[in-house]
């Protein structure tokens, strides 16, 4: 395309950490990754830098039925390395979200589990029960520690309204959009949080926020369904 580097947005991606060398799956063996690498290219004045990963397996046993699986984000603390050791760009920071990073659709009729997958800022808690249990599993999920009863957020509305009242059960595709929502929500405080005690934020350029976002329409109309 012959593009020159201001053009070109520079990502570093792990895909999925289980499948990195051992030496190389914790915090300081990915920051080191990185390091070796932003000095052969760092300074070749790319639009932006973004390191990717996800620590999430790519399954959550049985044996975790009515409990939750915690799970590092590496990802997210060798970022947080990388921020407080290189100080020649501010290296931004993206992942896959609350699904396996190579996780793809399958053939055939499944029936999988009940599922709730929380983010904090340095976990993963990774929730399953039988199918059945979606609303037996909300209580526990809202009652538990890594649920954050102060985010405002619509998947932690509906979570919410699931394990108060029984209502918007759903199945699992409602359920990954609503754990999404919820990543994001406390992914983007998380970071944000951290580059403004590390004194980088100011390095950030944000986009003007639309008075409605995009999607405004179908999260009012699916929260009204809810209430109804």
């Amino acid at each position: 395309l012959r593009l020159e580097p201001p053009s070109v947005d520079l990502f570093l991606d792990f895909e999925t950490l289980a499948l990195l060398p051992a030496e190389s799956r914790a915090a300081p063996g990915m920051a080191s990754v990185l390091v070796d690498v932003l000095r052969e290219y760092g300074e070749s004045g790319f639009r932006n830098i973004v390191i990717c990963g996800s620590s999430v397996p790519d399954r959550v046993n049985k044996e975790y039925d009515g409990s939750a699986l915690r799970v590092e984000r590496t990802e997210i603390v060798a970022w947080q390395s990388l921020i407080e050791n290189y100080s020649k760009g501010l290296i931004k920071f993206g992942d896959y979200g609350v699904i396996h990073a190579l996780e793809q659709d399958v053939n055939g009729p499944v029936r999988p589990p009940a599922r709730i997958r929380l983010s904090t800022a340095g976990e993963h808690v990774l929730w399953r029960a039988p199918r059945k249990d979606y609303i037996e599993l909300s209580e526990k999920v809202v009652a538990s520690q890594g649920f954050d009863p102060e985010l405002a957020a619509w998947g932690s509305g509906v979570l919410r309204l699931c394990a108060r009242y029984g209502r918007g059960e759903g199945g699992p595709t409602q359920w990954v959009a609503r754990d999404t929502n919820m990543h994001i929500e406390v992914t983007v405080r998380a970071i944000e949080s951290f580059l403004r005690r590390a004194g980088r934020l100011s390095g950030v350029s944000f986009a003007q926020p639309e008075s409605f976002p995009w999607n405004q329409t179908l999260i009012d109309a699916q929260s009204d369904s809810l209430s109804s």
